[in-house]
């Protein structure tokens, strides 16, 4: 299965390439086209003439993933192998992915460039090396002892993609939903030649790399969902606190009063987190919704800035030495964990906003 667009150049070579190393066995290429603009889906079909290959184009396409799942969705065989059509998973790996998945060795089987035996002609400066490491170290706690998860060469059997029906993959790292939400998987991975792209241009843009991260977001809230929330709190937190501290620092040296200072700060950072939340929902699912959104929200502001500024004008009258970065992160996280109570007693967050702005 191969998820194209604006492949024209790769396909007259990529296509015999397969034929050739999956000759003896019973085999369909199937070609799922997002809109390509340079023809490829003209050169699927001159090339479906003398090879058996089906061509299904997207009219709506919805990134890499969601062809990847109308490409499996079609599938008429028991096994199936997703790669690219750039070259750099190589055809000629194609029959040992196939062999594990046919001698019932595995449920799942990657292509990895991260195991003995692997190579790539890819040359990675720096910034590429360390961005690649960081995506898999990242994905490492989803997926046990997969060293490529990254890696969108793999092959699976038809009870797996045929049992997932929870998927709901985002971006292009589809091999890392199914890793991540089908448990008790055999994972075999077969070391291959990471190969150059040899026409076109790669589809990896920052875009892609953040809805990776956004995707990843949902992953960890489907594999650890006590977890995950507490974590992504905690972060936006120490996100908010770390660009709010110099606006209030800022404030009292220019001799503001600290709790205007602090009231100020506070409201800045409620604004730097909801935004990161409204983002967050974005990848979510159905919108939970409350009576009265805009009361609780408002509500909660004034609760944070309540709480806060008691706590602020205790520590100024209890500490001797209350300096303002002491000051400023015990009252925030003072506040942030009233934040967090009162969002989970009153069940509210930022998609009973949007689902009333919506309406």
């Amino acid at each position: 299965m191969i998820p194209t667009l604006n492949e024209a150049g790769n396909l007259p070579r990529l296509v015999p390439a397969i034929a050739t190393v999956l000759t003896g066995r019973r085999f369909e290429i199937i070609i799922v086209d997002d809109k390509s603009s340079d023809g490829t889906p003209q050169t699927a079909l001159e090339l479906a003439n003398r090879y058996p290959l089906r061509l299904i184009e997207r009219m709506q396409p919805d990134g890499l993933s969601g062809a990847v799942l109308k490409g499996l969705a079609a599938a008429r065989g028991d096994i199936a192998v997703v790669m690219d059509a750039d070259f750099q998973h190589p055809p000629e790996a194609l029959p040992h992915l196939i062999e594990s998945l046919e001698k019932d060795e595995a449920d799942f089987v990657v292509g990895s460039r991260h195991v003995t035996g692997a190579s790539t002609d890819v040359t990675w400066g720096t910034f590429r090396k360390l961005n690649s490491a960081v995506a898999r170290l990242l994905a490492r706690p989803l997926c046990g002892d997969v060293k490529d998860t990254m890696s969108g060469f793999f092959g699976l059997k038809r009870h797996v993609w045929n049992s997932s029906a929870q998927l709901a993959p985002l971006g292009y790292k589809i091999g890392l939903e199914f890793l991540c939400k089908c448990p008790g998987l055999r994972v075999r991975e077969i070391p291959i030649h990471f190969g150059l792209r040899e026409e076109g241009q790669s589809k990896l843009s920052l875009k892609q790399q953040f809805r990776y991260l956004e995707h990843l977001s949902r992953l960890y809230d489907f594999k650890f969902p006590r977890f995950s929330p507490i974590a992504k709190f905690v972060a936006a937190f120490a996100l908010t606190w770390s660009m709010a501290l110099p606006l209030f620092l800022g404030l009292t040296a220019l001799g503001w009063p600290p709790h205007i200072s602090f009231s100020i700060a506070l409201l800045f950072s409620h604004g730097v987190h909801a935004l990161l939340h409204w983002r967050y929902l974005n990848t979510e699912g159905v919108p939970e919704t409350v009576t009265h959104p805009w009361v609780g929200f408002i509500g909660m502001i004034f609760a944070e800035l309540l709480v806060g500024n008691l706590t602020l004008w205790w520590l100024l009258a209890e500490l001797r030495a209350p300096t303002p970065i002491k000051i400023f992160t015990i009252a925030t996280i003072v506040t942030a964990v009233c934040r967090y109570m009162l969002r989970k007693e009153l069940r509210h967050d930022l998609r009973s906003l949007k689902a009333a702005l919506s309406r």
